[in-house]
């Protein structure tokens, strides 16, 4: 069984810009092994998706980034890398009685509130992925969020608790490892599996955004690229990537 130690690869900053830039500067140098994990209290450009900016309030939240290098993986399977960490933060939110889901592709939600985000940004080389950065913004005791972000929460607003960071952090190191063991086992189907089991919305009947129309469908779950399948009212199958389709919550 691969051990990949996170917790005790952490390199610790006050403040960088982004982790994700330097665990790629990392990668890139060859000045790191894999399962390093970049860890700052502030990012002054943080990042999100969409080429957001990811905003965390200092000492209150986790922003991370781990490094890996899974040239076993293929990279049209590289979604598998997106499913393992979210399954990681999903049980170590459930871990404190959290009843959190996964927004496809990379959101984590509890209910309407957005209280983790993942970016992965990946190297691919000829038919295999060179190395990977997955990271990670989770809020833990954040209360307060700038007007223009929609729909935030944390761990202490959903559960009136606030809580040590450093606890917090080893936890969500020690789960996400569990699901990386998974991941370098290739057991991906068991990956698949629990992934669509923790969709958010999924066998409901939801209004979606696509095509320039609001339509009804029914999320189904994910195809091995990570596509999002979506039966609407018509009995249609559909199949979304990234950005071809929006959540109406």
């Amino acid at each position: 069984m691969k051990n990949f130690d996170l917790y005790n690869k952490l390199k610790r900053y006050d403040i960088l810009a982004s982790t994700n830039d330097l665990a790629v500067q990392l990668a890139i140098s060859g000045d790191a092994v894999e399962g390093t994990v970049i860890m700052a209290d502030f990012q002054t450009k943080g990042k999100g998706q969409r080429n957001s900016q990811w905003i965390s309030e200092k000492g209150n939240n986790l922003t991370f980034s781990i490094l890996l290098f899974p040239a076993f993986l293929n990279p049209a399977g590289n979604f598998f890398l997106s499913m393992a960490l979210s399954l990681g933060i999903i049980d170590m939110l459930h871990s404190y009685k959290i009843n959190a889901g996964i927004k496809w592709p990379n959101d984590i939600y509890t209910g309407k509130g957005k209280i983790a985000g993942i970016l992965i940004e990946n190297a691919i080389q000829v038919d295999k992925i060179r190395y990977s950065v997955l990271g990670t913004g989770l809020n833990v005791n954040q209360v307060i969020f700038p007007e223009d972000i929609p729909n935030p929460t944390s761990m202490r607003i959903e559960i009136k608790t606030v809580h040590h960071l450093e606890t917090v952090l080893k936890r969500s190191l020690e789960s996400i490892e569990k699901w990386f063991i998974q991941l370098y086992e290739q057991n991906f189907d068991e990956i698949k599996r629990r992934y669509e089991q923790q969709l958010l919305f999924r066998g409901q009947v939801r209004e979606f955004y696509a095509d320039d129309r609001v339509f009804s469908g029914t999320i189904k779950g994910i195809n091995d690229a990570g596509q999002l399948i979506i039966t609407d009212r018509f009995n249609k199958t559909r199949t979304f990537n990234f950005k071809e389709v929006t959540y109406i919550i």
